[in-house]
């Protein structure tokens, strides 16, 4: 049911065709006219799109942009080029390299050219492509590289011209370095006796290793309790002879008095 309280003329109530339209439809076909046709004059326009538009033909390219097109196109197969090339001479190199190399000589190696251990170790397995100018000290590097020489760390003390060094674990330090900061840090907190006890062992040592220069076994120095006397060379340290006489003497009477 339809109620048409604002709009009567909105639907149609009876929607049958009358008796003559439904005899005639018997023998003829409706003819259905699309939207775009006239009833009048009977035209009926191109329902194609964009039919009647002529095509935009596109514009030819200008000399600058064919000529930046050749140039970008001539460095792509420029880099294809490098790069192809980059990793033949690579791959050549560190066959040449792998065939020789003992363990070490790769980091030997990355110091000569400047790199680090780790970027030659990926280059070398095939993990990055190296630079031209690297690929060139290698080769370079390569025609003089010693294999399996192990690298001889020297240790050397430009302020006192000397490599007498003194190592403790992994700590060294020139001993004439440690000799001048125990006589500067020390110095203040020093007594008498213990300064002169320092200045009598310095120069015991100064004449020791004068005698150790001269292949001397003997060599005149201060004991404590004997004075001015004879020093003999032990191997590397130095004791007095009278003091040492002393020594055996105390021990070969303690000898004899626990046998007797």
């Amino acid at each position: 049911m339809i109620i048409e309280t604002k709009t009567p003329n909105l639907y149609i109530k009876d929607q049958s065709l009358s008796a003559e339209v439904e005899e005639w439809l018997k023998t003829h076909k409706a003819t259905v006219l699309p939207s775009f046709k006239s009833t009048q004059t009977g035209y009926t326009r191109d329902y194609t799109p964009n039919a009647n538009k002529p095509k935009k033909k596109p514009k030819p390219k200008t000399k600058e942009q064919i000529s930046a097109q050749e140039r970008k196109e001539r460095k792509e197969q420029e880099r294809a080029i490098d790069l192809a090339w980059r990793r033949v001479e690579q791959k050549r190199l560190f066959a040449i390299f792998s065939a020789n190399a003992k363990l070490g000589d790769l980091i030997r190696l990355a110091k000569i050219i400047g790199c680090s251990g780790e970027l030659l170790s990926s280059a070398k397995n095939s993990g990055h492509t190296l630079k031209r100018d690297r690929l060139e000290k290698i080769a370079k590097a390569l025609e003089t590289f010693e294999y399996g020489l192990k690298e001889r760390k020297e240790t050397y003390c430009e302020k006192h011209d000397s490599y007498d060094f003194i190592k403790k674990g992994d700590y060294s330090r020139c001993r004439e370095c440690v000799n001048d900061y125990r006589k500067t840090a020390f110095a203040n907190s020093r007594t008498k006796d213990q300064k002169a006890e320092a200045e009598r062992i310095e120069k015991n040592r100064k004449a020791y290793k004068f005698a150790l220069e001269n292949n001397l076994k003997t060599f005149s120095a201060i004991c404590k309790k004997h004075g001015y006397t004879a020093f003999g060379v032990q191997g590397e340290s130095y004791r007095c002879k009278q003091c040492r006489k002393d020594a055996n003497n105390k021990r070969n009477l303690e000898k004899k008095a626990k046998l007797n």
